[in-house]
């Protein structure tokens, strides 16, 4: 009767070990990946729902549309209403929170934009062409680890 074991069994014993530890980095690699992806998303939610305070924080800029087809592909003429004296314009502020908006998302996302659409309530039966209690379509994109990625929410400011 032998005793102990022989180099065969040692070197199986080596191979599943080996396996196994391959499977465990593969799935740590996989799970930060996942986990950069869900800090991605969580950061797109919370830029929809900024811009959407920002426009309920300015409701009189949003019913003189002024929140109106924002893109950060043609962004408003940039602005600020820091310090300023008098308080901004309606026009200013909504410029302002655009330019804040589109520049926080470029810096907090890979290939980070944005974008508010309005989706008039008539269809465009008047001469407004962001009817007041329209619901806006506020979009984040940016470049994820898998292709373009997009958060849309609609709101009604």
């Amino acid at each position: 009767m032998d005793r102990g074991f022989s180099l065969v069994e040692l070197l199986v014993a080596m191979v599943i070990f080996a396996i196994g530890m391959l499977g465990l980095a593969s799935l740590q690699g996989h799970s930060l990946q996942y986990n950069t992806d869900a800090y991605e998303r969580s950061q797109a939610v919370f830029f929809a729902y900024d811009m959407s305070d920002r426009m309920r924080a300015n409701i009189a800029g949003v019913n003189a549309n002024f929140y109106q087809n924002l893109t950060s592909a043609a962004p408003p003429p940039a602005a600020s209403c820091v310090a300023v004296t008098p308080v901004c314009d309606n026009a200013t502020m909504a410029d302002a929170d655009a330019t804040e908006w589109f520049a926080e998302i470029a810096t907090a996302l890979p290939g980070g934009g944005g974008s508010v659409i309005c989706q008039d309530s008539d269809a465009g039966a008047d001469a407004d062409a962001c009817t007041d209690g329209s619901m806006h379509r506020i979009t984040v994109t940016w470049t994820g680890k898998w292709g373009a990625q997009s958060l849309q929410v609609d709101v009604l400011p």
